[in-house]
């Protein structure tokens, strides 16, 4: 009886693993099978860089916030656990654990900590906490130090579709269409049709000699 029940476990895991990869990387796949070989030169390659570096943050819609220290600290880790979600499923750096009623990640403190501040350039004061998105929760353990994300196949609300590029010293502002993922489609032929944003937003990225982090987004108005 305990093996048949290990067999259930096992194919439950695997079967929930392959969903969330799969919906992790529809925003990856969607953005370079839209823009095709053709497109990835000059600020165009850059655009598919910023993409995919802000897939993790666009995809919940955070509210905006003209400094990282105004956002709200549970948005932020949200963006963060799902960017690391994203690299694990390319890297499988994380085993997969059972916890309680469910199975799925155990990420370290430190592990998001690093993470935030490539995504927003913050290494201090970060207020660690359980997200909960409504579809899911990442549960903080204060006593282990670790989130509890559970193997979810939860898809992104929108795609970004970086659309302009103004480059100011040490900050690049980067206008951000925000594309509804549950409009995507295809056409007869298997093209992928791409619907037009719904939304935009500016996003200020600082540059820094590694690279650049999100220091703010803003709405742009209508």
């Amino acid at each position: 009886m305990l093996k048949s029940t290990t067999k259930r476990t096992g194919a439950f895991i695997l079967g929930a693993v392959i969903v969330l990869l799969a919906l992790v990387g529809v925003a990856t796949l969607i953005s370079l099978s839209a823009r095709g070989v053709n497109s990835l030169l000059g600020d165009e390659a850059k655009k598919a860089e910023y993409e995919q570096f802000l897939s993790s943050v666009v995809r919940n819609d955070p509210d905006p916030f003209d400094d990282v220290s105004q956002a709200e600290p549970s948005q932020l880790i949200d963006c963060v656990l799902w960017s690391i979600l994203q690299s694990n499923m390319e890297t499988g750096s994380y085993e997969i654990v059972e916890f309680e009623n469910s199975a799925g990640f155990q990420i370290p403190k430190a592990d998001v900590e690093a993470r935030f501040a490539e995504l927003f350039g913050v290494t201090q004061g970060i207020t660690h906490t359980t997200v909960d998105g409504g579809d899911y929760v990442f549960t903080y353990d204060q006593n282990k130090e670790v989130y509890l994300v559970p193997v979810t196949g939860i898809a992104p609300l929108y795609t970004p579709k970086v659309t302009d590029i103004q480059r100011k010293s040490r900050t690049i502002v980067l206008t951000v269409g925000y594309i509804p993922a549950t409009e995507y489609a295809l056409d007869d032929s298997g093209n992928v049709i791409t619907p037009e944003p719904n939304k935009y937003r500016k996003i200020t990225l600082r540059t820094t000699n590694d690279g650049y982090y999100i220091s703010a987004i803003q709405q742009v108005a209508n």
